[in-house]
């Protein structure tokens, strides 16, 4: 074997034989371990499932803000968790209700 990297089935098969695994043994400098948590900032994927009319809807709404969907779903996840945390969650069916109620009446 001309390089550390194997090449055939039998050659990985003798390299994998040498080697020692510890899941105790402590992550190699540089790189995080299992219990380490990504700095802010930085990106996590998720996976959701929705509607094909959500999706459509979100996807017209970042194309007329000039946004990506992503920046989007960002916006207002920030928005929502932002309104959980202050206490100030309002049902938008009720929100609305009030809304029309107070366009319809005549100015003082």
């Amino acid at each position: 074997m001309t390089s550390e990297i194997p090449g055939t089935a039998a050659e990985f098969a003798a390299w994998a034989e040498g080697m020692e695994f510890d899941q105790n043994a402590p992550a190699p400098v540089g790189l995080p371990g299992p219990a380490d948590k990504p700095a802010d900032g930085i990106p996590v994927k998720r996976s959701v499932k929705w509607s094909v009319d959500l999706d459509e809807r979100l996807k017209a709404t970042a194309e007329a803000k000039g946004i990506t969907q992503s920046e989007l779903i960002r916006q207002y996840m920030e928005m929502g968790l932002a309104a959980e945390g202050s206490g100030m969650v309002v049902n938008l069916a009720d929100a609305l209700r009030v809304l029309a109620t107070v366009a319809h009446r005549p100015a003082a």
